[in-house]
């Protein structure tokens, strides 16, 4: 079995129609799960938002809400979510409709047989797939991103309390490029210092330093984060900064 199962909805009127997709293939077996079944658009909608199913196989000739206006609307909504449309009508509007709005690919109900119905999920799923990825790796550059800035940040904090920077150019370019909400000028430095640093030191590992000095900046952060313009960074040897 596939480690990514993919929930399925079925939106047909018909209950035969239903019932044939969900006889044509061992869905588990393939990594896909029905999750619902809704016999139009409107029923299927409320699904949608209850269960957040990854695909949706959709009848396009239905009461209260039709395929095409579903497609469309999980276009518009639930832009992740791939649809299948299916319809009992050789007809190229239907075709043209389901397209344009998004589907996955078109089937005929007379041709449906376990292996077109199988290609086409092999199809969403690879779509899925590769978005994720893709959403995936942005993310982490995103945060790869902050992190980097946040330490250059921390760098900046630490250069202006020691005297490295004293130019009120470089300090006002530097808070502009580093997009912190701080004063050039009429600044207030408070430190805070952990007891007995050097003693902690003898006692706890590299990591478990480092750890504790994360989290110590990580609660001095949360604590000024209501103050408009302050910035914190740790020093050296256990001393803090917190400049306001």
């Amino acid at each position: 079995m596939l480690s990514d199962i993919l929930k399925v909805l079925i939106v047909d009127d018909d209950y035969i129609s239903r019932t044939n997709v969900k006889m044509l293939i061992d869905w588990d077996n393939e990594g896909f799960k029905i999750c619902g079944e809704a016999a139009d658009g409107k029923a299927a909608i409320e699904i949608i938002e209850d269960k957040s199913p990854d695909i949706v196989i959709t009848d396009m000739s239905m009461p209260v809400l039709d395929g095409a206006s579903l497609i469309r609307y999980i276009e518009q909504n639930y832009p992740c979510i791939k649809t299948v449309a299916i319809s009992g009508y050789d007809d190229f509007d239907y075709v043209r409709q389901s397209m344009k709005y998004g589907a996955v690919d078109y089937l005929l109900k007379h041709k449906l047989d376990s292996k077109s119905l199988l290609d086409v999920l092999k199809a969403a799923r690879s779509a899925i797939m590769e978005e994720r990825r893709i959403k995936q790796n942005k993310d982490e550059i995103k945060k790869q991103l902050v992190e980097e800035r946040e330490v250059l940040r921390q760098h900046f904090v630490r250069q202006l309390v020691l005297g490295v920077l004293n130019e009120e150019k470089d300090i006002a370019d530097k808070i502009n490029k580093l997009d912190m909400k701080l004063e050039n000028q009429n600044l207030i430095v408070a430190v805070a210092e952990i007891d007995d640093f050097k003693l902690v030191q003898e006692k706890l590992s590299v990591n478990e330093i480092n750890r504790l000095l994360s989290s110590i900046l990580n609660i001095i952060t949360d604590i000024i984060k209501d103050i408009e313009r302050a910035a914190a960074a740790h020093i050296m040897n256990g001393r803090f900064a917190i400049i306001f």
